[in-house]
């Protein structure tokens, strides 16, 4: 029961890291394109 807890609680972390990841690359890429103009 521990282990399987251990290992969801993983994949929330690394769920969560990756939209983090994604909404920062969204973000920078829009701050790119803004500078670009």
């Amino acid at each position: 029961m521990f282990y399987y807890d251990r290992t969801k609680v993983k994949i929330v972390f690394e769920t969560e890291k990756y939209r983090i990841y994604k909404n920062n690359s969204l973000h920078n890429q829009r701050k790119t394109y803004h500078n670009q103009k």
